[in-house]
């Protein structure tokens, strides 16, 4: 093995790798002290639960690809650190001080690291994986920091890693983001290290897409397949002098797909001009053609999310006027719309981000120090073609997740008006059957109207006060008296109780037309009724449209 000497500008941060990325070396504004400690307190403040701490599960996927050389792929499953440095082919000599740190390989020419979010899955190669989509990623911070300061990765990637992580929610969906650091004219010492290959003119950028996935499907009801939005964070470096290459993607999800993609694409089955890493020209072009197969996994699965919400949506909405609407239809409607309108997000984040790498390129290619060779403008002016198709039809599948929402919303205003319709049946039904015990509460208070006065005056006769029969007939006799008496008192009282209810009637009816200021139109008594009963009622009962 060769031993390649290392500038001290360079050993520093690895010597400080798990400060990360308060050791960047500064070479733009947005590396200046002040934001790599603001982005370093925000790594701070995730690490508990963006890394794994159960050692078992560590574990870091490497793929160096040579195909100038005949090797195909040299991998590497990294369970601890130092497996990981040997890797790299870091070498730390602690006995000197400070600590001595050579390398031992040079950079390949071209470099795949997925520290992706997702479950293991039986016998496939064992990945930097989580748990579960929202896991934490199963590395340590020392891990992370020595991948990081080893390749100097630009320290924004710190806003996208943090979308990562173990999470009850993924509420991070809507955030979409481009960034990049150019450095093509003379960069800051310890950038520039001959013996690994890096001339310290290069591009980072880094962004992150969504695309939609069916997590489960059932197999008879619709209604009960899983969907779900996968995210992927994309981190990619290029040497504009020697042409190398780095891709960092850390995927949300529950599958190895990105890392077959880019195998398939570096494997014989692909056209050679994708997977060619001759010169500065072939490692360009095929860094276009990467570029380009993440675009497309992102646009992959939209249409079948959004026909799905369509259906569920008429599922939950259009039902027949005698469907029995209750709450919970009006919250399933809401949730429809608010993953339409998440969808909507996230494809427009798609489109943003699409359209700000394509600005990137037109601009680089243009930069005079671009030192790339060839038709690199046309090469650019082919990927932009091929990229704008894509960004029509995620904007295609944004006006119809729109017109969805629209179509929801209407539906919504639709099944409440149902729902509230139903209501009013339901309090009509409730009145009338509330008018009719009230027609029995009129009779039975009519009868005790008519028989309270008789009642009392025959109680009270029979007291003890006033005797008209004598006690010597033992089996009774008829007294006149006692029957005139008791008809002088009982009719007068019972004109005086109809009199009294009558008078207590009018009181409460004025009082009401004092509180709402409405005068009272009702007739006494009915001109259309004759009967007793109905006379009685205008009475004692308000009308209907004054019952509460």
């Amino acid at each position: 093995m060769m031993n390649i000497p290392l500038p001290e500008r360079f050993q520093a941060p690895l010597r400080e790798s798990h400060r990360y990325p308060r050791n960047a070396i500064s070479s733009t504004v947005d590396n200046l002290p002040y934001a790599l400690g603001a982005l370093g307190d925000k790594l701070d403040s995730i690490k508990p639960t963006l890394f794994e701490s159960d050692e078992s599960q560590w574990e870091v996927v490497i793929r160096d690809f040579f195909p100038a050389d005949g090797r195909a792929v040299a991998k590497c499953n990294a369970h601890h650190l130092s497996e990981l440095s040997d890797f790299l082919g870091i070498e730390r000599d602690t006995s000197s001080r400070p600590e001595l740190i050579q390398a031992k390989k040079k950079y390949p020419k071209c470099r795949f690291i997925l520290p992706a979010s997702i479950i293991k899955l039986k016998s496939l190669s064992r990945n930097l994986y989580a748990v579960s989509s929202r896991a934490p990623l199963l590395l340590t911070p020392e891990m992370f920091g020595e991948l990081m300061t080893y390749h100097q990765v630009m320290p924004n990637i710190v806003d996208f890693i943090s979308l990562f992580g173990e999470k009850s929610q993924p509420n991070d969906l809507i955030f979409s983001g481009f960034s990049a650091q150019p450095i093509m004219t003379k960069p800051v010492s310890g950038r520039a290290v001959d013996g690994l290959g890096r001339s310290g003119k290069q591009y980072q950028l880094c962004y992150n897409l969504k695309c939609a996935n069916m997590k489960m499907k059932h197999p008879t009801d619709f209604t009960s397949d899983e969907w779900s939005i996968h995210q992927a964070v994309i981190h990619h470096q290029f040497d504009v002098v020697g042409g190398e290459t780095l891709w960092l993607v850390v995927k949300r999800g529950m599958d190895l797909e990105l890392q077959k993609r880019f195998k398939d694409l570096m494997s014989d089955k692909s056209p050679s001009e994708y997977r060619s890493f001759g010169d500065p020209e072939e490692s360009f072009r095929s860094s276009l053609s990467a570029h380009l197969m993440y675009c497309l996994w992102a646009r992959e699965g939209w249409r079948g999310y959004i026909g799905w919400l369509e259906r569920l949506a008429d599922q939950e909405s259009v039902r027949g006027i005698d469907k029995e609407y209750t709450p919970p239809d009006i919250q399933n409607i809401q949730i429809c719309e608010e993953a339409a309108g998440l969808a909507i997000a996230a494809l427009e984040g798609n489109i943003d981000v699409i359209s700000a790498m394509l600005e990137f390129y037109r601009s680089a290619v243009k930069d005079r120090n671009f030192t790339v060779k060839g038709d690199c403008a046309g090469e650019v002016a082919l990927f932009a073609t091929q990229v704008k198709s894509i960004n029509v039809q995620f904007a295609m599948e944004v006006k119809r997740a729109q017109a969805l929402v629209k179509c929801i919303s209407a539906r919504r205003e639709l099944v409440i008006q149902h729902l509230q319709n139903q209501s009013a049946s339901r309090m009509e039904k409730l009145s009338h059957r509330m008018e009719q015990e009230q027609n029995m509460m009129l009779i039975i208070t009519t009868v005790t109207l008519i028989y309270l006065p008789a009642t009392f005056v025959s109680t009270f006769f029979s007291t003890d006060i006033i005797k008209y029969q004598g006690t010597d007939s033992p089996g009774g006799s008829y007294s006149e008296t006692a029957m005139t008496r008791w008809l002088q008192i009982t009719i007068p009282l019972t004109v005086l109780t109809g009199l009294g209810a009558w008078f207590g009637r009018k009181a409460l009816q004025r009082g009401w037309e004092h509180e709402n200021q409405v005068p009272y139109t009702g007739s006494f008594p009915p001109a259309d009724s004759q009967d007793w009963l109905g006379r009685i009622k205008q009475l004692f009962v308000p009308p209907r449209s004054l019952l509460p």
